[in-house]
């Protein structure tokens, strides 16, 4: 309930702020949040170096690629249809699944995303439709999907850090291009800040 409440929040947002400079906010604060809320658990803040590589791999997949699809579909779509989109994640899990990890295909995986697909169907109803509206947002949407699945196959390996702590540095590899992009493409980024968008961007990292 908390994270599909996060996506109106996030439509708003992105009436106040830029698509860059919003989701490099809501990237900083959230990795600034769990790297504080690690530490204070009393794990240790250091990547190892055999961690830095897949880490920074995932948090391209886990962060930018979801950060940056989800603003531009949630741009070009109503809120709850982005949301149901972005459940589709399970069926690109399991062929990416295929592809990097050779994971087999058996006939349970297939009943479980027939089952959850046709309860995404159902969900959407005579909306599917209205998808072809605004092809780019539901494509943008979808790809923030497929990114999302492609970081979790990846994450799906032995970690010598601390599962907080392996977070956070997704967050701040993954926020780093999108900083950047938000520097270079954005107008006047991170001036033109208003109260309602500062607290749209704490609730979106609240929630999520």
């Amino acid at each position: 309930m908390a994270w599909g409440g996060s996506w109106p929040i996030m439509k708003f947002a992105l009436t106040e702020l830029p698509i860059y400079t919003f989701r490099t906010l809501t990237g900083a604060l959230a990795a600034i949040c769990v790297l504080l809320l690690s530490a204070a658990l009393g794990h240790s803040l250091k990547l190892p170096r055999e961690d830095w590589r897949p880490a920074m791999i995932a948090g391209l997949f886990n962060i930018t690629g979801w950060f940056y699809f989800t603003a531009v579909g949630l741009t070009l779509l109503p809120a709850g249809r982005s949301a149901v989109l972005a459940y589709t994640m399970p069926v690109w899990a399991v062929i990416a699944a295929r592809i990097l990890a050779n994971d087999p295909i058996t006939a349970r995986k297939v009943l479980g995303l027939l089952l959850g697909m046709g309860a995404v169907a159902t969900l959407v109803g005579e909306d599917i439709v209205k998808f072809g509206e605004a092809p780019i947002g539901a494509l943008a949407v979808l790809g923030a999907a497929i990114s999302w699945a492609i970081g979790t196959v990846i994450q799906k390996r032995e970690w010598n850090t601390p599962i907080l702590t392996l977070i956070g540095w997704q967050l701040v590899f993954g926020t780093i291009p999108l900083a950047i992009l938000a520097i270079a493409l954005d107008t006047a980024p991170f001036a033109d800040l208003t109260l309602r968008g500062v607290l749209a961007v704490s609730h979106v990292v609240l929630i999520a």
